[in-house]
């Protein structure tokens, strides 16, 4: 689909989690299906950061039917940024280039193993990397970035790995809820 102006409504994506511009948000080159029985879309989602400019990047998510993640965001870390809610790790190389950021840190630390890690560090960790989650939703970004279209279909595979590995470590909920 070349247009999804309603996407946000659509996939039920709390907007908090795509906070990049608060006005004039609209997805192009949106695709949508199931991946390893995860609902998924992926397109390039553009956005108004001033009344004079807007920016891109290329987002793929993932829902999962019967696990719920708490609010989080996982972002490069920034020289002199101050963090609240910063998630300390046990993995001291991680954390040295990452945030981990919300408000349930032992329930993060779980999510965020050693293969979670792992599997983050094996693909786009050398990129604006951020993976944003909350509730059935986790949304993989890589910022102010549109990949090209012959580069989607690795960077879904790749996700789709990651979202795989932080469901399976998610809070399980009733299905009938969901």
């Amino acid at each position: 689909m070349a247009d999804k102006p309603n996407f946000m409504a659509d996939l039920q994506l709390p907007g908090a989690r795509l906070d990049w511009g608060v006005r004039d948000r609209w997805a192009k080159n949106f695709m949508e299906g199931t991946v390893s029985g995860m609902r998924t879309a992926i397109f390039d989602y553009f956005y108004d950061v001033r009344v004079d400019q807007s920016t891109h990047s290329t987002v793929a998510v993932f829902a999962s039917t019967q696990r719920r993640v708490p609010a989080f965001d996982l972002r490069r870390k920034l020289l002199l940024q101050p963090y609240s809610n910063l998630v300390e790790l046990s993995a001291p190389e991680f954390s040295k280039h990452f945030a981990l950021i919300g408000a349930d840190h032992d329930w993060l630390r779980r999510m965020f193993d050693r293969q979670v890690i792992d599997l983050i560090l094996s693909t786009y960790a050398r990129q604006h990397f951020q993976i944003s989650g909350e509730g059935p939703w986790l949304a993989f970004t890589i910022s102010q970035t549109r990949l090209k279209p012959e580069k989607w279909r690795g960077f879904l595979q790749d996700m789709s790995q990651i979202a795989i590995a932080v469901f399976a470590r998610a809070r399980a909920e009733d299905t009938a809820a969901a």
